[in-house]
């Protein structure tokens, strides 16, 4: 038998349905409340692991089986279908057909086997008609066999929807055909099939049956399929009601209870009665119960809203003789108001207390839209609100204004706690090259300074620096609550070449008159000299002029400076100490005692403070050397390889350059006596 394809309206909801060809009217049609609905009941908790109640007995001629995967020929009733039956043969199916709000109902399982014989596998006897009017019986069904398990099988289960009158006669049938494999679009789906019919006048009754039709199928096939919603509707022209002013498929409204608004709604039917007739109908409980509303039978109807509560319209439409029976009539899609009151039962809350530096997240939820607004001017229109990189400052309370679909608003804060350590730290600098800076941090208890390089501790809040080039430093704080934050402070250098101040002198000035000269021996790019000779002159050149001292008895050593300053302007600047010396005339003593008493214990030229190249020695009568150096200061003590030399008469020779770098040769005789 040929199988065509028809649409089928069902309260607001579509579903694809399959007819025979001979049942498939030309206009749209809609479908009235059920007069049978077998959803095969809900579970308590949705859990694949637990099955249904049976059927009815004498619905179903099909042994029933606890058993959540059933054994050939037999049926269960399950909320889902885990993919676990049968070695993975089965499609796994998460919940049933029926739809919201029955998310957890049940439907029919069966293991089909091959059989010789039809049998019908469900039964339903009915009373009561509408004359005239046409019905529709239908059922949702699915193949939960896989098509990579299904390799091989040669025919599926087939089934006819069949009714019949009270005295057995066939009024309408049609068949399903082999039942195709369900095809995975976000998630399994039913098919829904269905056949239309009109009771007979004299029939008092209908029978309702679903047939399990005579098939042979291949080893290996499991053969499984389920059903759901079985129902038999009256059906008729289309129905169709919307808003007016609004655009088609827009079925909600929402509003504020105290705007006291009123919606325009219209309605239109398709052709098909002979003498129709409209109701319009209204709902307060989500669409379990209807009543009429009185005087509501024109295409256009108008209700004020100003009590906060959800609203659901349809419109019936029948012959105007059955008007006022609910199951002799087919019904609209469905408008719903929502008139809003004061949005309540909203949470809102923020993921402080935390740790400056760190996103800060609002969260508000039971409005439809939102307005923030706090510290620092924050503002932001989004559930979400969200400051990145939070600071300190962000602490303090917040306000969201919460709008509700309908337009009706009200206004909450949430406290909002930053924590996390408020870092004071020294400003950016410009040192010359070989200098030292001292850096600052305060406001935690740990410190980490990096780099590393040219400070002298970095895990101190105030380490010097002595950077060899522009380096910027980066300081990690961390409070006693673990909370961290970070900072930085540049320090660049001003000159590229380090500046030294240095200065050679001589090591003794003479009384009572003396002169002395002064080398300038400094590093850097130079350009300027200032020298201080402690003897009332400067000078500002990079070879100064010779100086001269009047040296009084009670002097004191002189302090010679020197300061220099380089391209940059960095400066560096040095100080030495020009030492006094009573004599400076060159002498041998004739004789010396080192008995370790303090007083002329040593031989040695005495005042050589000026000589250069100075060469003494000293022999004894043999002519055998006892003692030679180049350093005026050091002296003989009178012991030669370790031995005290005899009393007697030693020779010695100095030879020295003076001041005026003349050669000056002194030879002469001394006296040990012990």
């Amino acid at each position: 038998m040929e199988v065509s394809v028809k649409l089928i309206k069902y309260g607001c909801l579509l579903f694809f349905s399959l007819f025979n060809s001979a049942n498939t009217a030309a206009q749209p049609v809609a479908l009235g409340g059920p007069l049978l609905n077998i959803d095969f009941g809900d579970a308590a908790v949705y859990d694949l692991s637990v099955p249904g109640p049976p059927l009815q007995l004498g619905i179903t001629d099909i042994p029933y089986t606890t058993d959540i995967c059933p054994p050939p020929g037999s049926y269960t009733v399950v909320s889902g279908l885990s993919s676990t039956c049968y070695n993975d043969k089965w499609i796994p199916l998460l919940s049933d057909n029926t739809a919201f709000p029955d998310i957890n109902g049940y439907m029919m399982l069966i293991h089909d086997i091959a059989r010789q014989q039809p049998q019908t596998i469900f039964e339903y006897a009915m009373g009561g008609n509408c004359p005239g009017v046409k019905y529709q019986f239908s059922a949702a069904i699915i193949n939960v066999d896989k098509p990579t398990s299904a390799t091989g099988c040669t025919r599926f289960s087939s089934l006819t929807l069949q009714v019949e009158d009270d005295a057995g006669n066939v009024i309408a049938s049609t068949t399903t055909g082999d039942i195709e494999f369900a095809v995975f679009s976000m998630g399994y789906h039913f098919t829904r099939y269905a056949v239309d019919f009109v009771i007979p006048t004299a029939a008092k009754g209908i029978v309702v049956k679903i047939i399990d039709e005579a098939k042979a199928t291949a080893p290996g096939c499991s053969n499984g399929f389920a059903i759901d919603d079985i129902q038999v509707r009256v059906t008729g022209p289309d129905v169709g009601i919307g808003f007016d002013s609004t655009p088609a498929g827009e079925w909600v409204k929402s509003t504020c209870f105290q705007d006291n608004r009123s919606f325009t709604m219209h309605g239109s039917i398709e052709a098909g009665l002979a003498n129709p007739a409209i109701q319009w109908q209204r709902s307060n409980d989500d669409g379990h119960t209807w009543m009429d509303i009185a005087g509501a039978t024109g295409y256009t109807y108008i209700q004020h809203f100003n009590i906060p509560d959800t609203f659901l319209f349809r419109l019936q439409g029948s012959d105007a003789s059955l008007i006022g029976f609910s199951n002799c009539g087919v019904f609209s899609n469905l408008l719903k108001v929502q008139v809003n009151g004061l949005p309540v039962n909203y949470t809102i809350k923020n993921n402080s207390p935390l740790c400056a530096g760190q996103d800060l997240i609002f969260d508000v939820s039971g409005g439809s839209s939102y307005t923030w607004s706090g510290p620092n001017n924050f503002f932001d229109n989004s559930p979400y609100a969200h400051i990145f990189h939070s600071k300190l400052a962000d602490s303090g309370r917040y306000y969201v204004k919460i709008i509700s679909p309908g337009g009706c608003s009200a206004v909450d804060s949430t406290d909002v706690v930053m924590l996390g350590v408020d870092i004071n730290l020294s400003n950016d600098t410009t040192i010359c090259l070989g200098n030292t800076i001292q850096l600052h941090a305060s406001g935690g208890s740990n410190y980490k300074w990096s780099p590393g390089d040219g400070l002298s501790d970095a895990s101190i809040p105030n380490p010097t620096a002595k950077p060899l080039m522009n380096t910027t430093y980066t300081v990690s704080v961390e409070d006693a609550a673990g909370c961290n934050n970070n900072g930085s402070v540049i320090v660049k250098i001003k000159n590229t070449k380090a500046l030294v101040a240095k200065f050679e002198l001589p090591g003794y000035v003479c009384k009572t008159y003396d002169s002395a000269r002064f080398t300038d021996q400094s590093v850097g790019n130079i350009v300027q000299w200032h020298w201080n000779f402690d003897n009332g002159q400067v000078s500002s050149a990079a070879v100064p002029p010779v100086q001269y001292y009047i040296i009084g008895n009670n002097s004191k050593p002189y302090r010679i400076q020197l300061s220099v300053v380089d391209s940059a302007g960095c400066m560096d600047s040095i100080s030495n100490q020009l030492k006094i010396a009573d004599n400076c005339f060159v002498a041998v003593p004739a004789a010396f005692t080192p008995n370790n008493d303090g007083l002329n214990d040593y031989l040695y030229p005495l005042n050589a403070y000026k000589a250069t190249h100075l060469f003494f020695k000293v022999y004894n009568r043999k002519g055998q050397l006892m003692f030679e150096t180049n350093d005026w200061t050091k002296k003989w003590d009178g012991v030669f390889r370790g031995a005290p030399q005899d009393s007697g008469t030693y020779i010695w020779t100095l030879q020295y350059h003076d001041e005026q770098n003349k050669l000056i040769s002194l030879k002469g005789t001394t006296v040990l006596l012990r």
